[in-house]
């Protein structure tokens, strides 16, 4: 069991914070739309006067809001928790630490701008079931985002020749 965890930790620490992240986002994104009067703006004056010359829906345009803003949240918490207990980062100083979450960002950004592109292609145009795509969607973003973490944000810095021989 324990060679099975030493092989298998980051992966399996990965999924564990993955469900944790998916948490965190459907909790932010359930608070603002049934505990906040949030989308009572749509209601307001101003909003409409604003959202109407470029033909969005309020109700629509609080929605995705809320969806962004929980979305946003759930990133900020995968990119801390990879950080820390996943990959666990050694970069240290403002600029490293900066653009190595600013490559999570990207990269996290990124699947989700692919993940929308596969949904629109297989559900609005082939006609394929929403769940079974949004499942299959999923498997793919989540084999990417580990990637993509694994390989270029949180890559582990090639040993020397000289460290190598002190170890």
């Amino acid at each position: 069991m324990k060679r099975l965890w030493e092989r298998y930790q980051e992966f399996i620490l990965y999924c564990v914070f993955g469900g944790m992240t998916f948490l965190v986002d459907t909790g932010v994104f359930y608070l603002f739309v049934h505990h906040t009067s949030v989308f009572e703006l749509q209601y307001s004056p101003l909003v409409q006067h604003f959202l109407a010359p470029v033909h969005i829906e309020p109700y629509s345009f609080i929605l995705h809001t809320c969806s962004i803003i929980s979305t946003l949240t759930a990133i900020t918490f995968a990119y801390i928790t990879n950080r820390k207990f996943v990959f666990q980062s050694k970069s240290t100083g403002c600029k490293n630490i900066l653009k190595e979450m600013g490559s999570f960002y990207a990269a996290r950004i990124f699947t989700l701008v692919l993940a929308e592109v596969l949904m629109q292609i297989t559900v609005v145009h082939m006609g394929f079931d929403e769940l079974v795509m949004k499942f299959s969607v999923n498997i793919i973003v989540i084999a990417l985002n580990y990637l993509f973490s694994k390989v270029w944000i949180f890559r582990k810095p090639a040993s020397t020749p000289s460290k190598e021989k002190d170890s």
